[in-house]
């Protein structure tokens, strides 16, 4: 596999595999010898999206006939049946890098030197000379623009309130901000199921950065006094422990809508994203709901987030039912809905109320 071209060579030439494919097995053989689950796996390579398991085994059934695997013996590719895959061949790392006289320790054998280059005639230097200062501006270029970090994780945020009441906002938050960033296709969000057991949690960032597989994380806390408050929150390059910026926001408990998209904004312009025009006018939010409503709302999406359907169920209703015209409300409470049918047994009834506000959603009316 070589890793800087995304290319799979059997004797110096291409397998030809999709891209999808060539990440599947890119992961495995990372992990080599190390069983991965269907859900590790899926959560890996489709980190935004909620995929069937179909598409895991359509990968691995794609690298098998591109590697010639068998379908009766796996040579590469192992089945652990309920569990996942593992890359059965011992994999072995080798450098090529300018400068290093020895493969890395482990490494297999050294690639082959290369044959001596050929004499080039001075006519073709004379040409050659001006593309290849051209080519030196533009890698200059490129080397001293600002980084733009393309991954993100938005941490649940810190109650500094005593008030436990309040702890609802902390991962409701975050997660309406990642709603609001999820359509940017030029920024690769985690999603929240992916953050939430952070909630209440002390853990070292760079560990978080690289349990999510993301150069940048937002964290943030938030007071409550009386109907002021104030939310900090701060971008971070998890790498170089390196703040990007930091910015406090000061407004009456009942603006709270507005927060999400003064977060989001912050994020684009912090990263120095480009949007496209529909992108552009996607940010700029929905209709602003009841704050009541909007309170109800991110109450119902806290309790689903821990797995209590029935209370969930209760604040979404109330949501929906003061600011029928709020979209996201009627979503997740059919989500919550499905998710009592499923786990509490609530029945066919649940799974008809799911279907009614999954509609309402699409179609919103003002109440």
């Amino acid at each position: 596999m070589d890793t800087a071209r995304h290319l799979v060579l059997r004797q110096d030439e291409p397998v030809p595999l999709t891209p999808k494919s060539y990440d599947t097995l890119l992961v495995l053989v990372q992990h080599g010898g190390s069983l991965l689950s269907k859900d590790e796996l899926m959560n890996t390579l489709w980190p935004d999206h909620s995929v069937e398991e179909a598409n895991l085994t359509q990968q691995i059934s794609t690298i098998r006939k591109a590697l010639a695997d068998s379908g009766g013996r796996d040579q590469f590719i192992v089945t652990v049946p309920g569990r996942g895959y593992r890359f059965a061949v011992p994999v072995r790392a080798w450098s090529n890098e300018p400068g290093s006289s020895e493969p890395d320790p482990g490494a297999g054998p050294a690639p082959s030197p290369a044959p001596p280059a050929p004499r080039v005639s001075l006519w073709t230097r004379r040409a050659l000379i001006p593309a290849l200062v051209t080519l030196a501006i533009a890698i200059a270029f490129i080397a001293i623009r600002p980084h733009t970090p393309k991954s993100l994780a938005i941490l649940p945020f810190q109650n500094l309130t005593r008030d436990p009441d309040m702890s609802f906002l902390g991962f409701s938050l975050a997660d309406a901000i990642i709603t609001r960033l999820d359509f940017v296709k030029s920024l690769s969000v985690r999603p929240s199921y992916a953050v939430e057991r952070y909630r209440d949690r002390a853990v070292d960032l760079r560990t978080i950065a690289r349990d999510l597989q993301v150069d940048t994380l937002l964290t943030g806390s938030f007071i409550r006094e009386g109907e002021d408050l104030r939310i900090t929150v701060q971008l971070i390059d998890a790498a170089q422990q390196k703040l990007l910026w930091r910015n406090t926001f000061d407004l009456k408990f009942d603006r709270l809508l507005s927060v999400q998209d003064q977060v989001a904004q912050e994020i684009i312009q912090g990263l120095a994203l480009s949007l496209s025009p529909s992108e552009g006018e996607r940010l700029k939010g929905d209709k602003p709901a009841d704050p009541l409503a909007y309170e109800y709302y991110l109450r119902g999406v806290d309790l689903y987030a821990r797995n209590d359907f029935p209370t969930a169920i209760r604040m979404l209703e109330k949501s929906a039912e003061i600011d029928g015209a709020f979209a996201p409300a009627w979503a997740h409470l059919g989500r919550a809905y499905t998710a009592d049918a499923s786990f509490q047994l609530g029945g066919r009834e649940e799974y008809k109320k799911a279907q009614n506000a999954y509609e309402a959603a699409a179609s919103p009316v003002s109440s």
